[in-house]
């Protein structure tokens, strides 16, 4: 009797399973190591390299002190059992404090640090690597868009992500600062705006009287959120914030609007950001920049820690077991289909 599509795809479903488990018996058996992972905790500027003969004397070294002097026995009995692996790892950023200035006089002692890896430490990374792998659909016509986000949460967990994200954000923000203290800005921003104004043709909802007097304005200079002199970017958007604020010369609030988004504008000069981030910045910072801070407002915390999203651990595992249950019951048609669906 031939077989139905969903008992075929069970069929498919197992051999990938038989194939994912003999691939991590494979890389499992490869991966009894005691691996040293060597790294500098300070930056060395001027230092002379360390040649390859003294790095393997130093690898070799460290491994013969753990088995015959690690205060652990367990330690002592893992690194006598299994062979080792040193490799050296290179920061990619380093801390103001922690970079060092050569002066060209006297030796240098290189300080380094170890971590080390035992075997059970990375069995438990392959059993989860195991699990990542069913996010990796091998149908060529996949998209890679889904599965990059499991990338980026990954990445976003990882320390050096995050400091590099800190820093990039905070040359952004000096940016901004910097063109907050711009003194020619505003009165650019504001002779600009005023030609788009009285450039405008008008509405066809409003009064002739308000279109007469944007094409033909009087004391335009004299409102209350006019650039004064010697004022700055940051101060000439606290007078348009406050005019707001106060509903004051509601007159003019065409022009008022324009010269707004030309100082929004002139304030994010030479800053990559989107349009969605700028006001994210505007409404977050408005309070720092502008105005005294306020008390953050409270937010409702989710049911459960988890509710915001689902890491690719978890992703794996609700696959997994819709994949196992199927292909112990291929008659249910409906587990087969939600395990794609997720896949």
């Amino acid at each position: 009797m031939a077989k139905t599509k969903h008992q075929k795809l069970a069929d498919k479903m197992q051999a990938m399973m038989v194939a994912i488990d003999e691939h991590s018996a494979k890389v499992a058996g490869q991966l009894n190591l005691v691996q040293l992972h060597f790294y500098e905790p300070y930056a060395l500027f001027g230092r002379p390299l360390m040649t390859e003969s003294a790095l393997r004397g130093m690898f070799v070294t460290h491994y013969l002190c753990l088995q015959n002097l690690a205060a652990d026995p367990l330690l002592r009995t893992t690194c006598g059992k299994f062979p080792m692996l040193g490799t050296i790892i290179k920061r990619p950023i380093y801390l103001k404090s922690e970079c060092r200035q050569s002066s060209g006089e006297g030796k240098w002692f290189v300080p380094w640090k170890v971590q080390l890896m035992l075997p059970l430490e990375n069995q438990s990374k392959l059993k989860r690597s195991r699990g990542q792998a069913l996010l990796y659909c091998p149908d060529p016509c996949e998209m890679s868009n889904h599965i990059d986000w499991f990338e980026h949460e990954m990445a976003a967990d990882s320390l050096t992500h995050q400091l590099l994200s800190f820093m990039e954000s905070e040359r952004h923000k000096s940016i901004v600062r910097k063109n907050l203290n711009n003194k020619k800005a505003p009165h650019t921003a504001w002779k600009s705006a005023k030609e788009t104004w009285q450039a405008s043709p008008a509405e066809e909802s409003a009064p002739d009287q308000i279109h007469h007097v944007a094409v033909n304005p009087r004391d335009v200079d004299t409102v209350d959120f006019a650039p004064q002199h010697g004022d700055t970017l940051a101060i000439a958007y606290e007078r348009v914030l406050e005019s707001i604020a106060a509903r004051a010369c509601r007159h003019r609030q065409p022009l008022r609007k324009i010269y707004k988004k030309a100082l929004e504008n002139a304030m994010f000069i030479d800053v990559p950001w989107s349009d969605r981030h700028k006001v994210s910045f505007l409404l977050e910072s408005t309070n720092s920049f502008f105005k005294a801070e306020q008390p953050p407002k409270p937010t409702k915390p989710g049911r459960w820690p988890q509710c915001e999203g689902v890491d690719d651990v978890t992703a794996s595992q609700f696959i997994e077991h819709f994949i196992t249950s199927f292909i112990a019951n291929p008659n249910n048609k409906k587990l087969g289909e939600i395990a794609c669906v997720l896949w």
